[in-house]
C-alpha cells in the first residue's frame, strides 16, 4: 500500500500534513526542517519504505525505512513537537496555538492505520512539500 504524507502547515516548532492512502487519513506532526539534523528536524522529502514493527518503547508503530543520514524513523503515537524525537506523529485533529503546536487522538489514528496494514504486503510512504507542489504547478503552468 502506498501512502502519502503531504506536509501544508510550517510553524516555528512543528510542521503539519495530512496522511493519506487506502482506508488511511491522519494529521501529522513532525519537527521543522533543520537540515535533516537527528532528533532536530523532519526528515527530506522523498519515497520510503514502511514496515509495521514492535518498537520495544512505543509498542506497534510504523518503521520509515531507508532516511538518508537517519535511523530509528517512525510513525507512532504522540502529541507535542517534544515527543517526535524526529519522527512523524499522527492524529485525527491538529492544534496550533500560541503555546505550541500538537496533534489531538493519537493513539486512535495509530491503531486505525496499523489495522488498515497488512504484514505481508510491502507498503510505501510518500512525503512531499505542498509549497513546493505548488510552486511546481504554478512555474509549469498550472500542470499537475
Amino acid at each position: 500500500m502506498q501512502l502519502r504524507l503531504v506536509r501544508f502547515a510550517y510553524f516555528g516548532d512543528a510542521t503539519i500534513g495530512i496522511l493519506y492512502g487506502p482506508g488511511v487519513s491522519a494529521f501529522t506532526l513532525e519537527l521543522p526542517w533543520a537540515a535533516n539534523h537527528s532528533d532536530k528536524s523532519c526528515i527530506p522529502t522523498g519515497e520510503y519504505k514502511l514496515k509495521p514493527y514492535d518498537s520495544p518503547t512505543k509498542g506497534p508503530v510504523l518503521s520509515v525505512e531507508e532516511v538518508p543520514g537517519r535511523t530509528e524513523i517512525e510513525i507512532h503515537a504522540g502529541n507535542y513537537p517534544h515527543d517526535t524525537h524526529g519522527c512523524i506523529l499522527v492524529g485525527y485533529r491538529y492544534t496550533c496555538l500560541q503555546t505550541g503546536s500538537q496533534v489531538l487522538e493519537s493513539h486512535a489514528a495509530l491503531d486505525a492505520i496499523l489495522a488498515t496494514l497488512s504484514e505481508q504486503e510491502d507498503h510505501t510512504l510518500s512525503v512531499e512539500d505542498f509549497a513546493e507542489r505548488a510552486s511546481d504547478a504554478i512555474k509549469g503552468g498550472g500542470g499537475s
